[in-house]
């Protein structure tokens, strides 16, 4: 998936006699839309801002906004309103993310594989364009679903999953099951939080395949963030006499899965 954009960008950089990194490791928000969005750290809240980077504990509020995160070098997520995401673990390479309800979206390459926790289990993704969203359907009732539209995905059943209900289930306590590209797992079932048990409810675990609508709705959304979601940049410290002016023009956006690292010229983070 691409997009052509005709944009350029006049950067303000700064000669050095030795080389420098431009822009820090980790979980950065470059889109929120409309503003309102918040994050917990340590007990504090703090209003999200595009360039807000994100530290391992972080929760991220979304409310009435929707946040796109870029991580690991190309990766993608767009958290969309109403959704409570946790960031367990960005290290350079992966991430590992707890979802406690909502929706998301993301991209990503075998360069950076992604974990979302939910009560449920995780999803594990290595590679494409996938979505996850964990609904509550009233005091206790919940559903999960895992949408792979191009990728690799699996969903691992949580150690503490209970499938008695069911003969024959297709997922397990701790047992991965891959999902194929353009199919989802939902799953329905009672969780427990006293216990932390999720209990899947008889007939609450399908694998099925997704509709031309649903899947073109994901491929779209996927190309959107990509076009939206150019990392701010962030500078070295400004020198005392000699600087430059470079122009860079930005012809390409690319969804993650399709390439890796952004459009060709663009100063890696």
């Amino acid at each position: 998936m691409k997009i052509h954009t005709k944009q350029v960008l006049s950067l303000l950089l700064v000669a050095l006699a030795a080389p420098v990194a431009f822009a820090m490791r980790g979980v950065q928000v470059v889109s929120e839309l409309p503003d309102g969005a918040i994050f917990v750290r340590a007990g504090s809240a703090y209003a999200v801002a595009v360039g807000s980077m994100l530290q391992d504990g972080d929760v991220l509020e979304t409310r009435n906004a929707t946040v796109i995160l870029w991580f690991g070098d190309g990766a993608l997520l767009t958290v969309y309103p109403d959704s409570v995401l946790h960031l367990v673990n960005a290290q350079e390479g992966s991430a590992r993310f707890k979802l406690a309800r909502g929706e998301i979206l993301g991209d990503t390459t075998a360069a950076c594989p992604i974990g979302i926790h939910t009560i449920v289990g995780t999803a594990d993704v290595y590679s494409g364009v996938f979505s996850v969203l964990l609904t509550q359907m009233g005091a206790q009732g919940w559903t999960q679903q895992v949408r792979n539209l191009d990728g690799q995905v699996s969903f691992t059943g949580d150690v503490n999953l209970d499938t008695s209900n069911l003969v024959v289930s297709l997922i397990e306590p701790n047992q991965p099951f891959a999902i194929p590209p353009g199919e989802e797992i939902i799953i329905r079932g009672v969780y427990n939080p006293d216990a932390e048990v999720f209990t899947v409810v008889t007939g609450g675990a399908a694998l099925v395949a997704m509709t031309p609508d649903l899947i073109g709705q994901l491929r779209d959304a996927a190309v959107e963030m990509s076009a939206i979601a150019v990392p701010p940049v962030t500078l070295p410290p400004p020198a005392p006499d000699v600087r430059i002016i470079i122009e860079i023009p930005y012809e390409d956006i690319e969804v993650a899965s399709d390439k890796g690292l952004g459009p060709p010229g663009t100063i890696p983070p």
